[in-house]
């Protein structure tokens, strides 16, 4: 039987990456963006040249956001150039270039002898276009509270504050002029002065990275909160946990879905939980850090008390364990031993003349001697 051998000129079998590209530029960029470059570069060396950011998006299993998030990733590591349409301002083209041979920070410049490789890229919406020339102010005041939007009716936001070291180095910071310009993209309008402070705060106090500071934009809007001040709420949330990449900050959402859903089921509403209902769990988890074994413990404890759910009185329930110090399940149990214990040693109560005998129920009265003396007389006379 003769060997049939299948052979192609159009689509290689090896995409060349520059060792550069990997040993300068990939160790420091975030998976996903790699994953895009990888592709692009397999791509053009093989000749495709009809793609679009949808295509790429289903392709690599990505929102077309994070799509564009990679592409002006690699713009502004002078990998990549994007070419926009003049009235449109859609993508029409990608320039791909050589990575430096002598890579030396993140705000490396391309050398005239590059070579410059083309794909295509189409279908890319005006919306998600970022002028990377339109740098936003950053916030002159050495010390500056945001004034934040309350349409969520939250609490007063912790002030804002910058030094002038701050302000400084944040407008000669790439990172953040980049970001900025991102975001700008995301909220598809000019940002607002305390929209700006915040990012400001975010990067250069709390050192939230770019890929984070991305990410909790995109997470607040998909949720159709823009205002600064649920968002600063967020972000102070993933701080105190701890949280310093997308990848946690994900986590982390996904376990405030499923607490919601188990106090629904706990208090068998039936439903998914109303916003102000929400802002009670996020206490319970976030500031005062419980389990959610013990949120749904007080919970049930509240359907076995009124027969209906009430999430004041679950709150008053957390609320005195939280000044208990109780964060587990094990808090629980020794909780209520204490209280047992302690109800054990307390006396019996009386209230009122319940349990008392006949006798002691007997209503005596003063007698004088001359009383006596007449009551004596009586009988006496009988």
């Amino acid at each position: 039987m003769d060997n049939i051998l299948l052979c192609t000129n159009h689509v290689p079998l090896v995409t060349s990456i520059y060792n550069t590209f990997i040993e300068d530029y990939m160790p420091s960029a975030n998976g996903s963006y790699v994953k895009v470059y990888l592709y692009l570069a397999k791509c053009l060396q093989a000749g495709e040249g009809n793609l679009s950011i949808s295509s790429l998006a289903d392709l690599l299993e990505n929102t077309e956001k994070d799509i564009m998030r990679a592409l002006l990733y690699w713009e502004k590591k002078a990998l990549l150039q994007i070419h926009r349409d003049a009235d449109t301002g859609e993508i029409i083209g990608l320039d791909m270039t050589m990575p430096e041979f002598s890579y030396t920070n993140d705000t490396s410049v391309r050398s005239a002898d590059k070579a410059e490789h083309t794909a295509t890229a189409t279908d890319q919406p005006a919306a998600e276009v970022i002028d990377t020339h339109d740098t936003p102010s950053v916030p002159d005041t050495q010390s500056s509270q945001s004034t934040m939007d309350t349409n969520d009716g939250s609490e007063q936001q912790p002030e804002i504050s910058f030094s002038p070291q701050q302000v400084q180095d944040l407008a000669g910071d790439g990172d953040f002029i980049w970001v900025c310009n991102v975001i700008e993209s995301y909220l598809e309008r000019p940002m607002k002065p305390n929209e700006v402070q915040l990012i400001s705060y975010l990067y250069g106090t709390l050192h939230f990275s770019p890929d984070l500071l991305l990410h909790l934009y995109d997470y607040c809007i998909s949720m159709g909160k823009t205002n600064s001040n649920y968002i600063q709420t967020v972000a102070l949330s993933w701080h105190e946990q701890g949280i310093t990449t997308p990848e946690e900050a994900q986590s982390a959402s996904v376990r405030y879905h499923a607490s919601y859903n188990a106090v629904s089921k706990a208090l068998a509403l039936g439903r998914s939980l109303a916003e102000v209902e929400k802002k009670f769990v996020d206490k319970w988890q976030n500031q005062w850090q419980m389990d959610l074994g013990v949120i749904t413990e007080a919970c049930d404890r509240t359907v076995l008390k009124l027969h209906h759910a009430d999430f004041k009185y679950t709150d008053g329930i957390l609320g005195r364990w939280h000044k208990e110090g109780v964060r587990t399940m094990q808090d629980v149990e020794h909780s209520d031993a204490e209280y047992v214990r302690q109800q054990d040693n307390q006396p019996p109560k009386v209230h009122g003349n319940k349990g008392r005998n006949q006798f002691q129920n007997f209503n005596q009265r003063d007698v004088s001697s001359e009383d006596l003396n007449e009551l004596e007389r009586k009988l006496l006379m009988q």
